[in-house]
């Protein structure tokens, strides 16, 4: 009898998160008739009464802004329009071509780099513009999609001007192909980040999105570090405090030994790049021989 109560409370919940995603797909629901929900009777006052105890009706429920294939489009996607986008060619071609690119198509647009990176432990997210940047680590449960959607989401919050139309670079082309293929069921993170498009785009904003190949240096090239793409992601990661050390395997139960062997410290990341005797010596440190 509990075994039975318990499924027909969970029967309950699913039939509740059914009825309140109808409402919030609107127009998109396949019950929707007319612009009205049609329901039964007895499941619309299912409904009521449940929201009814959190305060609340279903004039509460918030809808999509937006329509899965928007005319005109949300925005421009070039996933492999151009040359440079075929990674197979020399990193130094793909530069030079991406260069050009640049310069003839889009050399009156704010440029904005994201990127995102995951480990066993944690998973950050990163953003940078001529003017400013930003670099979060946000819950490990998170995929490496859903951690690239959420940077370019941030972005255009708070790197985007409003005076110039944006071009973000990507180097996730899941992401970007799953926003151009925008449907009612794509995720709520390709959702969110099509909701920002569409306010953007009634204040006639124009977003556009540049797929860059993986073995490209994005956000190296934009800053200007150092052109190798491993450096700048070995950077990204030391600003974001995600490289993995004995001091933070030993936090997660991971290593046993938090300490340095030598020098007999905590070996975190500031006691290696720091003062670490092991890396005291100039040859070490610049790589000499």
């Amino acid at each position: 009898m509990s075994g039975q109560e318990i499924l027909s409370d969970k029967i309950k919940r699913l039939a509740l998160q059914f009825l309140i995603k109808q409402y919030a797909n609107h127009s998109f629901s396949p019950l929707m008739v007319n612009n009205e929900l049609q329901l039964l009777d007895k499941d619309e006052n299912t409904l009521k009464n449940s929201l009814q105890n959190y305060n609340c009706s279903p004039e509460h429920l918030l809808t999509l802004p937006i329509v899965p294939r928007h005319d005109p489009p949300l925005c421009e996607i070039f996933l492999q329009k151009f040359r440079f986008q075929n990674k197979e060619n020399p990193v130094s071609l793909i530069v030079n071509d991406f260069s050009d690119c640049i310069n003839r198509f889009f050399s009156d647009h704010y440029i904005i780099a994201t990127d995102a990176s995951k480990s066993h432990v944690s998973t950050s997210i990163a953003g940078i513009s001529c003017n400013q940047s930003f670099s979060y680590r946000i819950n490990p449960i998170n995929s490496v999609f859903t951690a690239e959607v959420l940077a370019i989401c941030v972005a255009i919050d708070e790197l985007a001007i409003v005076d110039k139309d944006i071009l973000i670079l990507s180097d996730s082309f899941s992401a970007l192909n799953s926003l151009k293929n925008l449907n009612i069921h794509s995720t709520y993170a390709i959702q969110r980040l099509a909701s920002k498009l569409f306010v953007r785009q009634t204040f006639n904003q124009n977003i556009t999105f540049l797929w860059v190949p993986g073995n490209f240096p994005d956000i190296g090239t934009i800053t200007k570090w150092t052109q190798n793409r491993r450096q700048d992601i070995l950077i990204a990661r030391i600003i974001s405090r995600m490289i993995v050390t004995p001091a933070l395997l030993n936090r997660f139960n991971l290593d046993s030994n938090p300490f340095c062997n030598i020098c007999n410290e905590t070996n975190d990341l500031l006691h290696i790049l720091l003062r670490c005797r092991k890396y005291s010596t100039s040859d070490y440190i610049y790589g000499k021989t």
